[in-house]
């Protein structure tokens, strides 16, 4: 017996912790397979690089449930922002030392979201998320814990990139004697010591716009972030410049001056691994070619 066939249009409005109101707005006209979830509720922080992310997941979400099986399926989706530690930079982005080693994270609010049941859902960039020791004894005061549902293909180039407002520089080696260099991350930090002991590494947090304000107001002289996620907010083109006035110039760091990040590049989708019907939902927007390298990746993490 055929399904019934629904015309329908669904308004999400919801207002986020910074007060921000999102409206997501579908209207489809479709045959219902009752075996399916007919809505999903996915947490995100609430920068633009975040929000694009979850954006473009939502919109996997409904074209993975347009054809299948002769059913079409409905799907509401309620976006919820979901500010972390790492968002919140106060009064200014500049700290005391890495981010790792200062208790500051991109995922432990959304995690809690996940366990207590306010989200189905949470988007990730991938290297956010700690290796699977670390961050199954985060949540182990959940019996069900959560676990990586799917990731989302195909992945974007997983190399880091150097911004500065200087288009005479092209490389970390290009970069004169002594200048101030933006980032928190250990790994970097690191690997920019080892190719450059001069360089004056400052410590810089919040999100990519943050960090890129610190750039434009002179606090740095450069910037080391991931090449994925300023490529997804399309503010990067095709001459070495960022969309910027005045104009910022980006040079890809090659593997072999700085390893990216395990993971980088890929976008997660979390969930608790309880939740059986939102892990068969989400089986149907995962990358196998993402999740293997990820997977592999994240592998030599927990060595």
């Amino acid at each position: 017996m055929r399904a019934p066939t629904i015309s329908t249009i669904a308004v999400i409005l919801l207002l986020s912790s910074s007060g921000n109101f999102i409206i997501s707005t579908h209207s489809l006209s479709t045959a219902v397979s009752p075996s399916t979830p007919t809505s999903i509720r996915i947490g995100t922080r609430s920068s633009k690089l975040a929000l694009t992310q979850t954006l473009k997941f939502q919109s996997a979400l409904h074209d993975s449930g347009r054809s299948k099986d002769g059913y079409t399926r409905i799907l509401q989706t309620e976006i919820t922002h979901i500010d972390t530690t790492g968002d919140q930079t106060g009064p200014s982005v500049m700290q005391h030392q890495p981010l790792a080693l200062s208790g500051v994270d991109f995922i432990g609010a959304l995690d809690e979201a996940v366990l207590n049941g306010s989200v189905d859902v949470a988007v990730h960039s991938l290297k956010d998320i700690p290796p699977a020791c670390r961050w199954n004894k985060l949540n182990e005061k959940d019996s069900a814990n959560i676990t990586i549902g799917a990731y989302l293909g195909p992945r974007a180039t997983p190399l880091d990139v150097l911004i500065t407002k200087d288009d005479s520089i092209d490389s970390i080696q290009t970069l004169p004697h002594g200048v101030r260099v933006g980032s928190a991350s250990i790994r970097r930090q690191a690997q920019l010591k080892a190719d450059r002991s001069d360089l004056n590494v400052i410590n810089i947090r919040g999100n990519v716009d943050a960090r890129l304000k610190a750039l434009e107001n002179g606090d740095i002289d450069a910037l080391i972030l991931a090449m994925a996620g300023v490529k997804r907010l399309g503010i990067i083109d095709d001459v070495k410049s960022v969309k910027h006035d005045p104009p910022y110039f980006y040079n890809p760091i090659p593997i072999e001056t700085m390893l990216p990040g395990c993971g980088q590049g890929v976008v997660a989708i979390t969930c608790r691994s309880d939740n059986t019907d939102v892990l068969s939902l989400l089986q149907e927007v995962d990358d196998h070619e993402a999740r293997i390298a990820a997977t592999t990746e994240r592998a030599f993490l927990d060595t």
